[in-house]
């Protein structure tokens, strides 16, 4: 490729704003299975919480919904996301007790990917520092990177059922922190402060294509009535059950150790990588996700 007025070829190369920005769940790793399937690999891949290929499919009032609300979904909708979406995620968090937070207050996006870097984005100048927990969801670091900031990483207590440790946090916050990822995000109560912040936000939300509009008539159906999910997290239940079968595993791998959460957290791992994937095949085994 060459540049108009210059005949001499030019390499094209990333911006720098990229030079410290990993996100290893589809980096080198994931290329590689992507290239033993091209030459004919199964591979099973447990990067990502991918559902669907493990057979939990959206349930089917879900799709009804979405489907008959196509015909309304076919122009643009505000940049925050539609009305009954937005209504019906302020009534799922009145009843876990936030009873400030209003449609207003309710930003929809493409999933919580964009909505991470959008939040970064309006809120981070160059040299602002984010305290993330260690380990973390990657993006959350990348994010923090990509839009001019440092994440500064606090410790999380494998000893104590992975709590952030709180002496660690402390220590690390200076003049340049300008908060700190621990899960969810809410702008409630008195907003006088966060104006000009969510004057960012309104920008950013409005800069991009509106999220997409045909999935959000899922949100009010999926927030509402019947939970499948508590059938599956219950004793009895696929979920429940797969996690335990999981943990036990991976415990009686010598030299493994590892919590049982909704994740396996491990605390120690001393043996080689092998051994993991073999016990990971033997559970795909067990549950009949591949053939014995």
């Amino acid at each position: 490729m060459s540049v108009l007025g210059n005949t001499t070829p030019r390499e094209i190369k990333k911006s720098s704003k990229l030079e410290h920005v990993c996100y290893d769940i589809r980096g080198p790793v994931l290329r590689a299975a992507n290239e033993m399937e091209e030459a004919g690999h199964k591979i099973i891949k447990l990067n990502i919480g991918n559902p669907a290929p493990f057979g939990f499919e959206a349930p089917q009032e879900i799709i009804n919904d979405v489907a008959l609300n196509l015909p309304n979904a076919v122009g643009y909708t505000d940049s925050k996301g539609i009305f009954p979406a937005r209504k019906a995620i302020c009534q799922y968090y009145q009843q876990k007790g936030i009873l400030d937070l209003h449609v207003k207050d309710v930003y929809i996006g493409n999933g919580v990917s964009e909505l991470i870097v959008m939040a970064m984005q309006g809120l981070l100048d160059d040299g602002d520092e984010m305290l993330v927990p260690m380990p973390d969801y990657p993006l959350w670091t990348a994010a923090v990177n990509l839009s001019g900031g440092t994440a500064i990483h606090y410790k999380c207590d494998d000893q104590n059922y992975w709590y952030p440790d709180m002496a660690d946090m402390e220590s690390k916050i200076t003049p340049n922190t300008r908060g700190y990822r621990s899960g969810w995000m809410a702008i409630t109560g008195d907003k006088s402060r966060a104006m000009d912040y969510i004057e960012g936000l309104d920008m950013l939300a409005s800069m991009r294509l509106c999220a997409n509009h045909q999935a959000q008539y899922a949100i009010q159906t999926a927030l509402g009535g019947y939970q499948s999910i508590n059938d599956l997290i219950r004793p009895g239940g696929r979920l429940y059950e797969q996690r335990n079968i999981a943990w036990e595993m991976l415990n009686d791998i010598p030299g493994v150790s590892c919590l049982k959460k909704f994740y396996w957290f491990k605390e120690q791992v001393l043996t080689g990588l092998h051994l993991i994937i073999s016990v990971w095949y033997s559970f795909l085994q067990k549950m009949n996700y591949v053939k014995q």
